[in-house]
């Protein structure tokens, strides 16, 4: 055992003699590690014909298993009539939509994507109401409104006929919605005008996209295969403002107070504002960050490149909401806990180490953690993986709060996504069910399902 890791985490026995690794894809679901051009796995077909103008509430006009017209850009306008606005501008329908409850009391949300699902991001929609976007390889954007109770009042798609989409981050007054693709290009959905433009454009597959908190509404970062880190000036577009090299491909991006699940709720980080970076390798490596003020504006400073702790490919990292560190996860069903000023000795209040989760004692199958979420207010978080569970843990208190997971609709397949939002004191968990292709083509499953948990405060809470 390594210096720091622990034998077990919250009293769940640590799995030995593992042969075999649970796998996923660093570069993305259905894209091989070491491959930069889009793969064709996972890319399925369409829901069906799109409503005109893609807005909440607007009726299909076919079923799924339909394909989708070609259109002849990313996300071309439609001609809809508006329906009733949110704050933020994305139009949607007041009428409640069809939802499943499961067996666990989770909610399965209408409109489902058709293929492995990417990415799951939460933004506030209104004092009682959120919206939730996903993006993945069925090159389609979706929304759902959600309200505080998991009843659905409308969803939309935005379609991309050429790329999937590897990452999503709202913008900071959360009236945008912005997509990294595999077709190298970044993108933003205006949700005021309901229309998608590229922001900017990388050599290779474009993996992360952030919107830093300390950073004017106008400014994006972005990360990509092709080795950089760029930072976008949303009205002069196509032009980086800055560009920072990497040690390797980057596979995940995060960063503190962004257009994740806390939205306008998110945890202060008095101005330590952190970007981390996740890059390939076997050894792969973590490049950090600071937004710093240069004059009239903030930009990024790179603070380090640092080695991983961890043993094998890294898959996901998310940066804790005071931006002090960050949790990152590998493929190797292991999370690591690092601050970028630890402590040592007797003071354990932000002491790296490293635990195993998502592991099958009894087949000795190690899963892969594809994706970790923090809750903004508590501190405490929740990771996902290849095992088809989700788990809630305190990182503070190094124990487990709460393991769940629902398989009633017969997917038996991975968690590939995941997000927490907060407000008015209700807390919703948002995972999607998908195939991550770490069983390899041979077992592809096209079905995708998104659920949302209501979670209560002793399921979370940091004590």
């Amino acid at each position: 055992m390594r210096r720091g890791e622990m034998a077990f985490f919250g009293g769940a026995p640590a799995a030995g003699g593992f042969g075999d690794m649970g796998g996923g894809f660093g570069g993305g679901f259905g894209a091989p590690a070491d491959r930069a051009d889009p793969s064709p796995f996972g890319t399925g077909g369409g829901f069906g014909a799109t409503p005109a103008g893609g807005l909440f509430g607007a009726p299909a006009a076919s079923g799924f298993g339909h394909a989708t017209p070609a259109a002849p850009a990313f996300g071309a306008p439609g001609k809809a009539a508006p329906a009733p606005e949110l704050p933020f501008g994305f139009s949607v329908a007041g009428t409640a939509m069809t939802t499943t409850t499961c067996h666990n009391g989770d909610v399965k949300l209408p409109n489902a994507p058709s293929d492995s699902i990417q990415c799951l991001r939460w933004s506030h929609a209104g004092d009682s109401e959120m919206l939730l976007a996903s993006g993945g390889w069925d090159k389609q954007l979706s929304l759902w409104k959600v309200t505080p109770d998991s009843q659905v009042k409308g969803a939309v798609r935005k379609d991309n006929p050429n790329a999937a989409v590897l990452d999503l981050c709202w913008d900071n007054n959360h009236g945008k919605l912005y997509a990294a693709c595999t077709d190298k290009n970044l993108y933003s959905w205006d949700g005021r005008s309901n229309d998608l433009s590229v922001v900017g454009h990388h050599a290779e597959p474009v993996s992360g996209v952030c919107a830093p908190k300390d950073m004017d509404t106008n400014h994006v970062v972005s990360g990509s295969w092709d080795k950089t880190v760029k930072v976008w000036d949303v009205r002069s577009p196509k032009i980086p403002t800055a560009t920072y090299d990497l040690p390797e491909r980057c596979y995940s991006m995060d960063t503190n107070g962004s257009g994740r699940g806390g939205g306008m709720f998110g945890g202060s980080s008095n101005g330590d504002c952190l970007v981390a970076v996740a890059c390939a390798g076997k050894d792969g490596r973590v490049s950090l960050f600071r937004v710093s003020q240069h004059g009239s504006s903030n930009t990024l400073d790179k603070i380090r490149d640092e080695d991983s702790t961890l043993k094998l490919q890294n898959r996901c990292i998310r940066v804790f909401p005071n931006g002090a560190g960050y949790a990152l996860g590998s493929i190797e069903g292991r999370i690591a806990i690092k601050y970028t000023n630890p402590t040592s000795g007797s003071d354990k209040t932000a002491e790296d180490f490293s635990f195993k989760c998502h592991r099958n004692s009894s087949t000795k199958l190690v899963d892969s953690i594809n994706d970790i979420a923090f809750h903004n207010k508590e501190g405490t978080f929740a990771s996902v993986g290849s095992d088809g569970h989700y788990v809630f843990w305190n990182k503070e208190k190094r124990k487990r709060l709460k393991q769940g997971t629902d398989q009633s609709d017969g997917l038996g397949t991975a968690i590939t996504a995941c997000d927490f939002t907060y407000q008015n004191d209700q807390t919703l968990f948002a995972y999607a069910e998908s195939y991550d292709w770490h069983k390899g083509h041979a077992f592809k499953n096209a079905n995708a399902v998104v659920k949302v948990r209501q979670v209560q405060r002793s399921e979370i809470k940091n004590q």
